[in-house]
């Protein structure tokens, strides 16, 4: 019998299965579960390794009867996964196409691009894994991403201020000067998609504009756009000195490490700690509450 079984395992093909059951999906999960060996020294090894290496050694003593139905039930699933997985790469393709199509339509109709939702570019399809979408899929999504861009150019905009008006550092530590602006409109930018995010010559240039405005015309359009963006914060309020927005940077990381959200791991470089707390600055309420503890909100 056993025989006649694994003889009806052969390939599927995309019209034989819809979906992985939940015990192959257990199956999978588990199996790509990595666990800890003691093989000339310790290693970190998967499931399906440790299978693969005990098959092979109850396959020497002559007894594989089990091993053997969990492996096939393995590579049976992962055959529907890999099916799974081309389906949602062949889809990602085709919308990718599809709202190309619809942009450039707009585009030579003259209409807003920003109206074909979700925008071409924001579809990243990634061979062997499948397609997600980076960016607004509709236009209240759209409306909060252009806020946030917003929020981002006005904080570049209040670091040129800082550096106007802020008081001089006693010392020659760069961290008692301004810069908190700067870095929280940094690790802002990294949330943003790559078709709206600036890059290191951009945001120079956003720099260089904001340092050949008048004083008079900066403060005036710092304290309107902070008023647009729905906060009361006096005019020519200046951020504190950097060190103490490093601090809240530190602390926010270390917030997130013991809430055990899943976006940072005891290993997480510094890049991961700028990715999560990017996200946070991104819910404005945190962020507003983090630069402008004294201000008021309407």
């Amino acid at each position: 019998m056993a025989t006649r079984r694994n003889k009806s395992r052969r390939p599927a093909t995309r019209g034989d299965f819809l979906s992985l059951t939940s015990l192959q999906r257990a199956l999978l999960k588990e199996g790509d579960r990595q666990v800890t060996i003691t093989i000339e020294g310790q290693q970190q090894v998967t499931i399906k390794e440790v299978i693969a290496r005990k098959l092979l050694q109850m396959a020497a003593n002559g007894s594989v009867h089990a091993l053997s139905n969990a492996l096939n039930e393995i590579v049976f699933a992962e055959r529907l996964r890999q099916l799974e997985i081309e389906a949602k790469v062949e889809i990602g393709h085709k919308v990718k196409k599809r709202q190309q199509i619809l942009l450039d339509e707009a585009i030579k109709a003259g209409a807003d691009p920003d109206s074909v939702l979700p925008h071409p570019h924001d579809i990243i399809v990634v061979e062997g894994e499948g397609y997600r979408v980076v960016g607004s899929i509709n236009e209240e999504e759209l409306a909060q991403l252009k806020e946030t861009c917003r929020f981002r150019d006005l904080l570049i905009m209040q670091d040129e201020l800082d550096r106007r008006l802020a008081d001089e550092p006693e010392g020659d530590d760069p961290l008692d000067g301004p810069g908190t602006a700067f870095l929280f409109a940094s690790l802002l930018n990294r949330t943003l998609p790559e078709r709206h995010r600036l890059d290191d010559t951009a945001f120079i240039i956003h720099s260089m504009r904001c340092e050949a405005m008048p004083k008079r015309q900066l403060l005036k359009k710092i304290h309107r756009g902070w008023r647009a963006l729905g906060y009361r914060v006096p005019r020519g309020k200046v951020l504190p000195p950097l060190r103490v927005g490093k601090a809240h940077v530190e602390i926010m990381a270390g917030v997130l490490r013991r809430l055990g959200d899943g976006r940072l791991s005891d290993d997480a470089t510094v890049e991961d700690f700028a990715d999560a707390i990017g996200e946070i600055i991104a819910e404005r309420s945190v962020a507003a509450s983090t630069l402008y503890a004294n201000g008021c909100h309407d």
